[in-house]
């Protein structure tokens, strides 16, 4: 079983979770995970501007990611993070549609590229 508990799953449209409460709620219900941009051990902080909202499976993947690029960083072939996410251009919704995580060679060539898929 993984870090986020798998509760039957609740159908929603994400496009209408347009408010930090809505997400909120669904997180509550199991529906959303909260995750960091940049993970603690990155230098990253919690608060509002390094989170987002998205799906626990979308959750889990994008920890393994970093995981990944971790391991890169540990062989000497990543040197930088970096985190990029895309919204719905059709509205207001606080759900990310997908988030690229990327680790760089200290001349900035990408070496990891993945994304992520919310929604």
């Amino acid at each position: 079983m993984g870090l986020f508990s798998r509760k039957k799953k609740v159908k929603v449209d994400f496009a209408a979770v347009d408010s930090p409460d809505k997400a909120g709620a669904l997180v509550a219900r199991g529906a959303l995970a909260r995750v960091f941009l940049v993970p603690p051990q990155r230098g990253g902080f919690e608060g509002p501007m390094n989170s987002v909202y998205v799906t626990p499976e979308a959750a889990e993947e994008k920890m393994r990611c970093d995981a990944e690029v971790d391991e890169l960083e540990r062989r000497g072939q990543v040197s930088k993070y970096a985190c990029d996410l895309e919204y719905d251009e059709n509205g207001p919704s606080r759900v990310a549609r997908s988030i690229t995580v990327q680790g760089k060679s200290q001349d900035d060539a990408v070496v990891y590229s993945r994304t992520v898929s919310v929604w």
